[in-house]
């Protein structure tokens, strides 16, 4: 789960809700005075919000986006000049006017999903111009998230489909099903642009429902021409309207894989879903018009069906329903599409459904209603509620998140009691119970997929503490109780001895120093440097420790190393002239400290010198950025998070031509970081140098705010472990 989290966008799954901002401090004489940006997911934002001071900004978008709509105000010109190129796109100009809205394109090509790609609009109005770099980031771990299997049909031809199972697997425990069926457009592709093409089948992934064993089968024979391909015998494609509904080979292979790995795996037969868009729209609705008494719910985008055969099959066996389409399709009739909703209203069969209209920004056309939709958490949440047989206001599904983005519960309605243990800098919890309904938490009311977050304690004196929180969550029937231990942190923090280190000005300087407790002078240990970040500047120096679990997480997580924590703190200067780098990334007295202590440390202990890391976070981070530029030959990795200041192209020439292995984390609502990770990354792309990046998407919850992306990094082996294996 990790993993698909990192991607998450390392990949693009970048998001938030973008709008228009305006200057408040008065308007310019010449310039852009506004900028709307909107993304086809309905997800992305401009890093920072726009202000007519500001000339670079930055957008993450998810791995399906094919173009970013602008829509600039100036001021000073009749027209602005736009040059806009990225990878894998031709380069273009174009003149807008005030008002007026340019599309910035994004690769389609087939062999760009498993890579970061990045398109570039300079927009140059009067004498002034403005940059937005658009990153697409790579889908890798979302795909490697399904393992491609096949299915021997009764005609003896073999049928490929994707499936995932989560990670942690518990045959013990019961799993809810969702089956996919794609478009049209993936029936003569390979089978990987299945879950590229199109975020549907990973969007589950994607927007933290990887508990769900996921099925995404191709409606494909090699052998066979597309004409004939297709779930259902839609009138649409094929003109044979009374067969309009009924499954194909390819239909019936797919719910005959459902059946298999129902048989294999652990499953809730209450909670299987269908869904799917365009051609796999249509087949949803033929595959619950066909089997109604398999599915609790059906999400359909973009297709029309024979609506006599659906009406009939829902009042057999009700399936939760809700329909998506967007005003303006080229390839799918409205009035065709809008028969369904129509007999289900004249039958009284309720269904929920969303229609976009022509102002929406759906791209490359409008036919592609299933990217906001796959990307709406409403919607997914609502599709995860629904239970086959629960009765109204009964509680099927408890998810449970906190900073580190572990695994919360196995919910399981007829336990009624469960314990989490939460480690020491652990800030904030959430819980959202899913179910048709309103429930309780902790006395406040929520509707099933709606969130309840609680505050915990933040207090100088409580992480020497064990600290207990209950948790009460109520249906009309049932009360379960979670009982949130947030752990006594002493045991990983008393593995660190405080030390001074005096600074050539004659003043000491705190730092933290951990040693295997079986060190040992024959062998060579890796060491790590760790730097903090700002709120430690004017704290006791156990808040180094304490407030997060940085440099104590190799110790928490059993590397064995030495690390060392320096503070970046004279008791009598001010906070504000207390930084790691200066305002051109250069190491102030702290941070050549911080070096100067490193190099002590390998004088007295057995070091290997070729496994030196440094990590930093947030002011630490830009510590860190500063002393790899400044030391480039010293480190043999580094992990950046949170870090808010660009370096030069200069800088970063120095870190690449010593090939420092690299990994930048942040969170796509930290906007500062977000922003600042983004120029950093742009700088290296034109370096030609390879990077790993992680933004964890809105969806990600931290606590107390999105600022902690370092609470989930630094418990996450992949990115630790990758550092341990670096090595000169």
């Amino acid at each position: 789960m990790k993993r698909i989290l990192s991607i998450l966008v390392t990949l693009a799954l970048m998001l938030g809700v973008c709008g228009t901002f305006a200057e408040e401090q008065g308007t310019p004489i010449s310039g852009l005075t506004a900028l709307k940006a909107e993304d086809p997911a309905q997800m992305a934002k401009l890093i920072p919000e726009f202000d007519p001071a500001a000339d670079v900004y930055a957008m993450y978008v998810q791995s399906d986006v094919y173009g970013v709509r602008f829509t600039p105000e100036f001021i000073g010109d009749d027209e602005a000049t736009v040059f806009m190129s990225g990878d894998g796109v031709d380069s273009k100009v174009v003149s807008v006017a005030s008002g007026e809205s340019f599309i910035l394109d994004l690769t389609q090509q087939q062999s760009m999903y498993e890579r970061e790609v990045v398109s570039t609009a300079v927009i140059a109005v009067s004498d002034k111009s403005y940059t937005i770099n658009v990153h697409r980031g790579d889908g890798s771990a979302l795909y490697d998230a399904f393992e491609l299997l096949t299915y021997s049909m009764p005609d003896g031809h073999d049928m490929n489909y994707w499936l995932h199972i989560p990670e942690d697997y518990d045959a013990n425990k019961e799993y809810p099903v969702v089956l996919y069926l794609h478009g049209g457009g993936q029936t003569r592709q390979e089978p990987g642009m299945i879950l590229k093409r199109t975020q549907q089948a990973t969007a589950f992934l994607a927007y933290g429902y990887e508990d769900a064993i996921i099925i995404a089968p191709h409606g494909n024979y090699t052998t066979m021409d597309s004409e004939v391909m297709g779930w259902d015998y839609n009138s649409q494609m094929y003109g044979t309207d009374e067969r309009e509904a009924q499954l194909t080979v390819f239909g019936e292979g797919a719910y005959q894989i459902l059946q298999n790995v129902k048989a294999e795996y652990s499953v809730d037969n209450n909670r299987v879903y269908v869904t799917g868009g365009s051609m796999g729209g249509g087949g949803t609705l033929a595959m619950i018009a066909s089997y109604p008494e398999q599915f609790a719910a059906a999400l359909a985008c973009c297709s029309g069906t024979n609506t006599d055969k659906l009406v009939s099959a829902l009042e057999s066996s009700p399936v939760a329903l809700w329909l998506v389409f967007g005003q303006g399709d080229p390839i799918v009739d409205y009035g065709k599409f809008s028969e369904t909703p129509a007999a289900l209203d004249a039958a009284g069969i309720p269904y929920n459904i969303t229609v976009y209209d022509q102002n929406t920004f759906l791209y490359p056309t409008a036919h592609f209603s299933w990217m906001p939709a796959y990307a709406d958490t409403e919607i997914l949440a609502w599709m995860f509620s629904q239970h086959k047989s629960a009765s109204e206001n009964e509680i099927i599904d408890i998810k449970f998140e906190e900073g580190t983005q572990n695994e919360g519960i196995d919910f399981d309605p007829a336990v009624k009691e469960y314990e989490v243990t939460l480690q020491s800098d652990i800030y904030g919890v959430r819980v959202t119970p899913y179910g048709n309904g309103t429930f309780t938490v902790n006395d406040v009311e929520v509707k099933g997929g709606e969130s309840y977050t609680l505050a915990l304690s933040e207090d100088h004196g409580d992480y020497r503490k064990e600290l207990v929180y209950d948790i009460v969550v109520k249906d009309a029937d049932n009360t379960y109780t979670i009982k949130a231990v947030r752990e006594d942190g002493s045991y990983h923090y008393d593995a660190f001895e405080l030390n001074t280190f005096t600074l050539p000005d004659g003043k000491d300087m705190n730092y933290w120093l951990s040693v295997p407790s079986d060190y040992d002078a024959t062998k060579e240990y890796p060491v790590v440097l760790a730097l903090h970040g700002s709120g430690q500047r004017t704290q006791p120096p156990e808040m180094i420790l304490q407030r997060s679990i940085q440099a104590n997480a190799f110790v928490k997580n059993g590397y064995e190393a030495i690390i060392i924590a320096p503070q970046c703190n004279y008791t009598d200067l001010p906070q504000e002239v207390l930084s790691w780098c200066d305002e051109e990334s250069k190491p102030t007295i702290f941070a050549q400290g911080a070096y100067d202590i490193l190099q002590m440390i390998k004088q007295q202990y057995s070091i290997d010198a070729d496994r030196v890391y440094i990590t930093g976070l947030s002011n630490g981070g830009r510590g860190t950025q500063g002393l790899i530029a400044a030391y480039p030959d010293e480190f043999a990795a580094a992990l950046i998070i949170a870090a808010y200041q660009e370096m030069t192209l200069s800088q970063w020439d120095a870190v690449v031509r010593s090939n420092i292995p690299l990994w930048f984390v942040t969170h796509v609502d930290d906007v500062m970081p977000a922003a600042g990770v983004a120029a950093n990354t742009l700088k290296l792309k034109k370096l030609g140098y390879d990077y790993n990046l992680t933004v964890y998407p809105s969806t990600v919850y931290l606590a107390p705010t999105a600022h902690f992306s370092w609470v989930p990094a630094y418990d996450d082996s992949d990115i630790l472990d990758w550092m341990f294996a670096q090595s000169k």
